[in-house]
């Protein structure tokens, strides 16, 4: 069995694409909701019936909490998973032998590499009808350019995503570290193509994804931000659209190296 795990909070925007793309590659999903007001709710029964909605156990998004509760569900569920937020798509066209590869090599999981998505097209508009990647397919690979200069330049170096690779793995659970790019899971390895996650940061660069950036700021405890967990989400938005202004240029379409 495959399964996706992801939780949102009024990801209404998102969550056509998002659950149109994934519930064609997964037997299952764990959808946690964290206490939504718009319409993500619906959304979820309405395009997967199937899966497993859910009420979070957490208040808030304490970084550790949502991961343990990520964990609690993987170690529920036989087989494949990945968890992945709202902003992220895994694609992967050839799965079963991504599989393989990953068994061949005696491992229990594999990093797959990601894109950061940038939309240089910000005034033509993407329709949930489409594919997103199929409408903005514009991207940076994270493993293929150092963007620590940009990020330096903007004075916002400690929001540099140094990496944004999830792990698809069989483990009972992902024995994740903060934030979940990380794992102390025995027997991993890397993937060098076949299977990728893209992550849509600045794509589509619309009022919709500026403003679902910013309201996780409000559900984040003092703790985390105490400890230095989601400090990127409370960038403001004339930082978040300097970001954008940056790396706009150096995308690129990404799809003859998916298709």
């Amino acid at each position: 069995m495959r399964t996706v795990i992801t939780h949102f909070f009024n990801e209404e925007y998102l969550l056509p694409w998002w659950l149109a793309h994934h519930r064609t590659m997964f037997d299952h999903g764990v959808l946690i909701d964290y206490a939504s007001t718009d319409r993500s709710v619906e959304i979820c029964r309405q395009l997967a019936p199937h899966w497993s909605l859910v009420r979070s156990r957490n208040v808030d998004f304490a970084a550790l909490d949502v991961d343990l509760e990520v964990m609690q569900y993987e170690r529920e569920l036989p087989g494949w998973k990945i968890a992945l937020n709202t902003t992220e798509f895994f694609y992967a066209p050839k799965l079963a032998a991504i599989e393989a590869t990953i068994t061949g090599a005696g491992a229990l999981g594999a990093w797959c590499p990601a894109y950061i998505m940038v939309d240089p097209s910000p005034d033509v508009e993407a329709s949930h009808d489409l594919p997103l990647i199929r409408q903005k397919p514009f991207g940076i690979s994270l493993r293929g350019m150092d963007l620590s200069p940009v990020y330096q330049r903007l004075n916002l170096s400690r929001y540099n995503p140094l990496t944004r690779d999830r792990l698809y793995h069989q483990a009972s659970f992902g024995a994740y570290t903060p934030g979940r790019h990380h794992s102390h899971l025995p027997r991993q390895c890397g993937l060098r193509g076949g299977a990728y996650i893209l992550w849509f940061a600045h794509s589509p660069w619309t009022p919709a994804l500026r403003q679902r950036k910013k309201q996780v700021k409000t559900r984040i405890p003092e703790t985390d931000r105490a400890a230095g967990f989601g400090f990127h989400h409370f960038v403001n938005e004339d930082d978040m659209d300097r970001i954008w202004r940056e790396l706009a240029p150096l995308a690129e379409d990404i799809t003859p190296r998916l298709f």
